[in-house]
């Protein structure tokens, strides 16, 4: 579903480069990531509109509250990790130095184990 920036501003989905605190991403978001955080503000500018797959992010998310040791789990775990999406782009334009490099396969590991 594409939302327009229209309907954005009059919904108050998000505020661009503002203060996020009356808005509903400033209201959900409880992310512990800079990647958590721009996957979420994704999710609220391009909502799910098949209804398969907002029932299995409904089941998703309904197991996480559930198992809340599992989610504390995964949250520490999260907050060790580097900003893969923002590495791997300074991966592929030739920008990373040797020192990030090192600490992306260090948070492969870390996924992986």
């Amino acid at each position: 579903m594409i939302v327009d920036g229209q309907a954005v501003e009059h919904l108050s989905v998000c505020a661009l480069g503002q203060d996020q605190r009356h808005t509903l991403f400033g209201t959900l978001d409880r992310c512990s990531t800079p990647f958590g955080h721009r996957l979420l503000r994704s999710w609220l500018m391009h909502p799910l509109y098949i209804t398969n797959e907002i029932k299995s992010r409904q089941a998703a998310v309904n197991s996480l509250a559930e198992n809340f040791g599992t989610l504390a789990e995964i949250s520490k775990t999260l907050k060790t990790l580097p900003d893969f999406e923002r590495l791997c782009t300074r991966i592929h334009a030739g920008t990373l130095s040797i020192k990030s490099f090192v600490t992306v396969l260090n948070g492969f590991k870390t996924v992986l184990v």
